[in-house]
C-alpha cells in the first residue's frame, strides 16, 4: 500500500491484475462522489424533460376528444337535416359511433415553439374504430393552459 502525494488517496496494487486501485482517502468520499454524480445526472434529465413542448401522451387524449366531438357535430347536423334517417345514412356510409373512436400510436415528428408561446406540432397517429384503422399525418397547434394542454382550432 502506498500513498499518492498529489491527491492524498490510498493506492492499492491488485496482485491478480497487477493494476493500481485508488481508494478514497476518507470512507465518506466515495459515496459523496457517487451521490453528487447521480444528482447531477438526475437534474440534467429533469431539465431535459421540461422542454416545454407537449409530448405524445399529452396530445393523444386531446386528438381523441377532438375527433369524437367533430363526429358528434356531424351526426347532430345530419339529425337536424334528416332526423333518424340522416344518422342512419351516415352509419350506412361507414361512420362509427363517436364513442368507438380511439387514437393510438401518436408519434411526433417535429415540434416548434411559435412567437406567442404556442407549439406547432407535426405528428402521425392511428384512428381506430372497431376493426378499421386509418393513419393520419397532420400539424396541430397546442397551447398550455392552467388546466393542461389544449388543441387550438384549425
Amino acid at each position: 500500500m502506498s500513498r499518492s502525494a498529489a491527491s492524498g488517496d490510498t493506492v492499492l496494487r491488485n496482485a491478480s491484475t497487477n493494476r493500481d486501485t485508488t481508494m478514497a482517502r476518507y470512507s465518506w468520499q466515495r459515496p459523496v462522489r457517487h451521490t453528487v454524480t447521480t444528482l447531477a445526472l438526475a437534474f440534467a434529465l429533469l431539465l431535459g424533460g421540461c422542454s416545454g413542448a407537449p409530448d405524445a401522451g399529452d396530445l393523444q387524449p386531446l386528438l381523441q376528444t377532438q375527433l369524437r366531438a367533430n363526429l358528434q357535430s356531424a351526426q347532430s347536423a345530419m339529425q337536424a337535416l334528416g332526423g333518424d334517417q340522416g344518422v342512419a345514412f351516415m352509419r350506412a356510409l361507414g361512420a362509427p359511433d363517436p364513442a368507438q373512436i380511439r387514437v393510438e400510436n401518436v408519434e411526433i415528428f417535429e415540434s416548434r415553439e411559435l412567437d406567442n408561446g404556442d407549439y406547432e406540432v407535426r405528428l402521425r397517429y392511428d384512428i381506430v374504430a372497431g376493426d378499421r384503422r386509418d393513419i393520419q399525418t397532420r400539424t396541430v397547434v397546442a397551447d398550455k393552459a392552467d388546466s393542461g394542454w389544449r388543441l387550438l382550432p384549425d
